[in-house]
């Protein structure tokens, strides 16, 4: 377990408490007001508190590999967070107050248990990457059409029988993975996504890069099965090394 005093930490910036078997941590966590990167992955927690959502100056939160099945609301609140990793849990949906986090680059949810997801995503103005695949989604909303920042999104491994037409407002995107779901057509506006690569079709089976690794597969296509075995875990991770953070 971790001390509640822990919280005392008044200026403690990095706390990793990944890879332990924590089944529960302090609210008093919530005190540590310069906290800007908290990684509790593969542990085995089921819930996090409230109290996560007072981390003002937080930047990355990573929990993935855990068991929660869901999160409070409260962390809407962190109105600093670039990255979000909560892949490889049991989550059955998530609450309409993320769509609050206006400074977030990077949302995780793949590997979980979604039905749906809250259009409220849709106000994320600075996304770049969102990962829904291998979840239980039968739709997505409409207003993820407003991500204009989104580079790639990942949905396959779902229940989609249709696609919005509003994808096809995301004019920045360069991925779009949709294999393994129900889908009977595709809107003809995702014509409109002129930077999507003629490569990707042959990629179906391969899991999304981030556009960093981008350069390297377009210019050494040889490579492709080798930067393939690159999983979200490892990309989430490497988020964080390769963007500043301040």
């Amino acid at each position: 377990s971790i001390p509640p005093e822990l919280g005392n930490l008044s200026q403690l910036q990095v706390l990793n408490l990944d890879n332990n078997q924590l089944t529960s941590i302090p609210n008093e966590l919530g005190n540590l007001s310069q906290l800007r990167r908290l990684n509790l992955d593969n542990n085995q927690l089921t819930s996090i508190p409230n109290e996560l959502g007072n981390l003002s100056q937080l930047r990355w939160l990573s929990l993935q590999n855990n068991q929660l099945t869901s999160i409070p609301n409260e962390l809407g609140n962190l109105s600093h967070l670039w990255v979000l990793c909560l892949q490889n849990n049991q989550l059955t949906s998530i609450p309409n107050e993320l769509g609050n986090l206006s400074q977030l680059r990077w949302l995780s949810l793949e590997n979980n248990q979604l039905t749906s997801i809250p259009k409220e995503l849709g106000n994320l103005s600075q996304l770049q990457w969102l990962s829904l695949q291998n979840n239980q989604l039968t739709s997505i909303p409409n207003e993820l059409g407003n991500l204009s920042l989104l580079e790639e999104l990942s949905l396959e491994n779902n229940q989609l029988t249709s696609i919005p037409k509003e994808l096809g407002n995301l004019s920045l995107l360069q991925w779009l993975s949709l294999q393994n779901n129900q889908l009977t057509s595709i809107p003809k506006e995702l014509k409109n996504l002129s930077l999507l690569p003629g490569l990707y079709d042959e990629l179906v089976d391969r899991p999304p890069f981030h556009s960093r690794w981008r350069i390297i597969i377009n210019r050494n296509k040889s490579n492709i099965a080798t930067i393939s075995v690159l999983g979200i875990a490892l990309l989430c991770a490497a988020y964080y090394k390769f963007e500043t953070i301040e």
